[in-house]
């Protein structure tokens, strides 16, 4: 069949007993059974900034039958390399080997950072053996990596194999260019990723007329399957319903905060943020304006007073002076700021020296938290001097390098990952993950911040999904996830109102994401469950003296039947694309 999938659905096809989901250019989910192989296989192109840019697909033809597919497409880019045109040509075959190649050219020159293949892996490999082949031929015998690795843990890939089942492996074939292997973790990604080129070599690079791409990913099998039928059989009872296990133990819920953003706040707005029983709010201070820093703290504490809640002041190149000058008028503010978050555009991660500055200037009794404004990898290559900090601080957001509904969700599995990884950078101090947001705020990496624009209209910073029910299921099950190791003790979400809020801007109005932070309202655990179908459907159950609340986040366009087992006993029909929030009884 021939069809323009821009906008389509997944399409499920079979390479004899292997399983591949077909999305909108990409291979995601291969699996044998209920076994994910390989998450994705997928063509980037990654520009001057580092901002992965779209393609227009075009000419798109698929072949399936019951145990083969082939399928042919043109990709054009866009933004800078919209005169580069490429050929994709995908295929399976019965005996389980499915291929993505790639040749293209371009008609002008453009700049690039990555161009080309990029395969991830699944985060169920963490600690999996794995035999690397460089590109000598040499094997080298590794294993994916357990804690968060913040380097590249495997170099100069030819290719990759590693035990899928006892008596089955599985192969990856890369050629082409030079590949390579980064923690994909490290920004809340739940994958592993093996990619072109290797980041050593200088960038951005120019792709001139002359230059042709030629590469291909290839996986085979050497074993045995399990039977076609049985395989086949799981899947179907897997998707029937979403059976989602509850744990017999609880954590705490951490301190949860708002941005406060650019929107002038209402008593409409105010009214709305009360109820919702906030632990603080966030304010940045850019302080090489002293008069205009106290202002901002000032003003900030003024909201707080109003919501009733506290201040996390987050302080931006704050010389001594400016320091002792904020120390004092918090305290003519009576003491509202909990915690003073110590940051420098010119350090990734906050210097000793910084942060002794700060607790001399601030007082011995003063909660100082350093570390990053930025991702958890910088946290996890630099990791911080701990002396005369109290908490350690770093943000998050799920679209550092890609931005489609699925790999959003799948991201929030991560966060758990990170918050138990967190612990040993952090010696004694307190975690604090702040902001969480659903797109990231600006890009740290961008060599021309200027020319970074936005992949649509809205700006870089915007997504119009925050207005809608993702936002809210995204949230809920990053907290989930956050929460669950028990390791977080404060987090601070999305800005109170606009168009990176809760409420919006002008009538105050609640987005649905609003409801999940007033459905947290009492809650002072989380008890960990795991969802047998975490893509469609997952959960967060938060629970008080008196209630246990369910939030069930249904993802997929079907309704879901929910049963849920183990500490709990249940089962709830989940409306499609919707959080659906329930208190049991006897809670």
């Amino acid at each position: 069949m021939s069809a323009n999938i821009v906008s389509a659905s997944t399409l499920t096809l079979h390479a004899g007993p292997v399983t591949v989901d077909f999305d909108n250019g990409d291979l995601r989910n291969i699996r044998v059974g209920g076994i994910e192989v390989i998450r994705r296989i997928y063509l980037a192109y990654q520009d001057k900034n580092w901002t992965a840019r779209p393609w227009v697909l075009s000419n798109v033809e698929i072949s399936p039958t019951t145990d083969a597919f082939s399928i042919h497409f043109d990709a054009q880019g866009t933004f800078d390399a919209h005169a580069l045109k490429v050929n994709c040509i995908l295929s399976g075959a019965a005996d389980g080997s499915v291929t993505y190649s790639v040749s293209g050219t371009t008609t002008e020159p453009f700049l690039r950072n990555r161009l080309g293949l990029c395969v991830l892996h699944p985060l169920t490999l963490a600690g999996t053996a794995i035999d690397i082949e460089r590109s000598d031929g040499h094997i080298e015998s590794s294993a994916f990596p357990d804690a968060i690795d913040p380097d590249q843990p495997f170099l100069d890939i030819r290719a990759m194999t590693h035990e899928v089942i006892p008596g089955l492996r599985a192969r990856l074939e890369l050629t082409g260019e030079v590949f390579e292997s980064e923690d994909h973790r490290n920004w809340s990604d739940a994958s592993y990723k093996t990619y072109c080129t290797p980041i050593s070599l200088p960038f951005p690079v120019t792709v001139e007329p002359t230059w042709e791409l030629h590469q291909s990913a290839a996986l085979t099998f050497v074993g045995a399957f399990p039977p076609a039928t049985q395989s086949r059989v799981t899947e179907t009872a897997a998707s029937a319903d979403t059976t989602i296990e509850v744990f017999d133990v609880t954590s705490p819920l951490p301190r949860i905060g708002l941005q406060l953003g650019q929107t002038e706040l209402t008593d409409v707005h105010i009214s709305a943020l009360q109820a919702l029983e906030l632990d603080h709010v966030r304010v940045d201070i850019d302080a090489t304006d002293p008069a205009r820093a106290t202002e901002s703290l000032a003003a900030a504490a003024t909201v707080a007073a109003q919501i009733g809640c506290s201040v996390q002041a987050a302080v931006f190149d704050a010389d001594a002076p400016t320091l002792t000058q904020l120390g004092r008028k918090n305290r003519e503010l009576g003491d509202v700021v909990s915690c003073w978050l110590i940051f420098a555009s010119n350090e990734k991660v906050t210097s000793a020296s910084r942060i002794a500055e700060a607790r001399q200037c601030l007082g011995p009794v003063e909660v100082i938290a350093g570390g990053t404004n930025l991702y958890f990898t910088e946290l996890n290559r630099q990791p911080p001097t701990l002396e005369n900090l109290d908490v350690i601080n770093f943000s998050v957001n799920p679209q550092v390098h890609s931005f489609d509904n699925r790999t959003i969700l799948q991201n929030a599995s991560t966060l758990m990952v990170i918050a138990q990884n967190a612990v040993r950078l952090a010696g004694a101090a307190a975690i604090s993950i702040s902001p969480i947001t659903l797109r990231p705020r600006f890009n740290p990496n961008a060599t021309d911040p200027a020319t970074d624009v936005s992949n649509d209209d809205l700006p870089a910073s915007v997504d119009y999904r925050q207005s809608t029910w993702f936002a809210a299921a995204w949230t809920a099950l990053s907290l989930g996830y956050l929460a669950a190791p028990g390791t977080i003790r404060s987090v601070t979400y999305c800005e109170t109102a606009g168009a990176r809020g809760i409420l919006d801007a002008e009538t105050a109005a609640p987005y649905p994401v609003y409801d999940f932070f007033a459905a947290l309202v009492g809650a002072t655990s989380v008890r960990p469950c795991e969802s047998s179908n975490p893509e469609i459907c997952d959960a967060i159950i938060v629970e008080s003296e008196s209630f246990t609340r369910v939030m069930i986040a249904n993802v997929g366009t079907e309704v879901q039947s929910v049963e849920l087992r183990g500490h709990i006993n249940a089962r709830i029909t989940a409306p499609p694309e919707q959080l659906t929030i329930i208190d049991l009884p006897g809670g």
